[in-house]
């Protein structure tokens, strides 16, 4: 029924957009309490996955400009769900999306994440640091989601969201330390996850992003795996050699290897040392020797980085692990380069 009254009315003037666009505060918190009692009732057979299941693409446009509307509504209403919904939520989306591979009519997922404004962002974040129930929602909504199923149609949604840059930036803007740590948590309990999100994601607006939220950065890795995140950098540079993620952050002018540095300072010896024992170097130096942008980058990143992690790196490091492939390739550079014998040593 809601799909054919979105298909019948033009955009803004159908029920579902103008619905939401007009649900008070309080409606909202009722219809919350609501959901979360129906999903109580029953896990795989209630409001949740049968409605979004059923959804198409359009009735997702239309959701998202009544959300535009009324950010307020998205806020209020992510503050009271509870994690069992949250779950009932992503296990929803899994079976959204799993029909849209069979039938593109019902991308719902996708189109609604493309047509979000940057204040329903907010909004969402808002209302996500406002849970009192905050990890148990978080945890419930990451670790049931189906990530090879579902990743790339987050991925694709953002990617094709021409404010997806203003959106993640209010995202991050709103979450604190604490929402970060309970996210890197769930993460680290789906890997597949984390994996997915890399190979998906544009990396284009990705520098800015960790340029410009050092504080939730420093959360969020704080508590993420270095293995989980050094395995999935090296699935997805497997699958694009000379256009992965790590070549094209190296590559961007806006990546700033001081912020890194003092990020990574923030974050602790313990997610460095996972991180780069699993690293792939001859990855990392490919990354470097093919974007001279690199080169700056990294000075910059060496200068800031705190000495006792980089010594305390050194001496745990695998003797096959990324630091010795990574200085194997520069002495060979070096070498095979006698022009940097000619220059000063402050420039070599």
């Amino acid at each position: 029924g809601i799909n054919q009254n979105v298909a019948n009315h033009p955009l803004g003037s159908d029920l579902i957009s103008v619905l939401i666009a007009n649900i008070s505060a309080d409606a909202a918190a009722a219809l919350a309490r609501g959901i979360n009692r129906n999903v109580a009732a029953s896990a795989t057979d209630n409001l949740l996955v049968g409605l979004l299941a059923n959804t198409d693409g359009n009735a997702g446009i239309a959701i998202a400009t009544g959300l535009n509307n009324n950010p307020t509504f998205v806020r209020v209403l992510i503050r009271n769900i509870s994690p069992a919904t949250a779950v009932a939520a992503a296990e929803a989306v899994n079976v959204s999306c799993e029909r849209a591979q069979a039938d593109p009519d019902y991308q719902f997922l996708r189109k609604l994440l493309a047509n979000l404004n940057a204040s329903v962002a907010q909004a969402s974040a808002q209302g996500l640091d406002e849970n009192r129930q905050l990890p148990g929602v978080v945890s419930g909504l990451i670790n049931a989601l189906n990530a090879s199923v579902v990743a790339p149609v987050i991925a694709a949604g953002v990617n094709s969201n021409a404010a997806a840059q203003t959106m993640l930036q209010s995202v991050l803007g709103q979450l604190d330390p604490t929402a970060a740590q309970t996210i890197a948590l769930a993460l680290n309990a789906n890997p597949q996850m984390t994996s997915w999100m890399l190979q998906a994601l544009d990396p284009a607006g990705v520098a800015d992003l960790l340029s410009d939220n050092t504080d939730f950065l420093a959360g969020l890795l704080s508590n993420l795996d270095g293995e989980v995140v050094a395995r999935a950098i090296n699935a997805e540079y497997a699958l694009h050699p000379g256009s992965s993620l790590i070549e094209r952050l190296l590559a961007s002018p806006h990546m700033s290897g001081a912020n890194l540095a003092n990020t990574l300072d923030a974050v602790g010896l313990d997610f460095l040392t996972d991180l780069i024992a699993n690293l792939d170097g001859e990855m990392v130096a490919d990354a470097i020797n093919g974007n001279p942008g690199a080169v700056n980058f990294l000075a910059d990143l060496v200068a800031y980085l705190n000495p006792y992690f980089v010594e305390a790196l050194v001496n745990n490091s695998d003797t096959n692990g990324a630091l010795k492939n990574l200085y194997m390739n520069v002495t060979i550079y070096r070498a095979s380069n006698p022009l940097l014998t000619l220059m000063p040593p402050d420039l070599q």
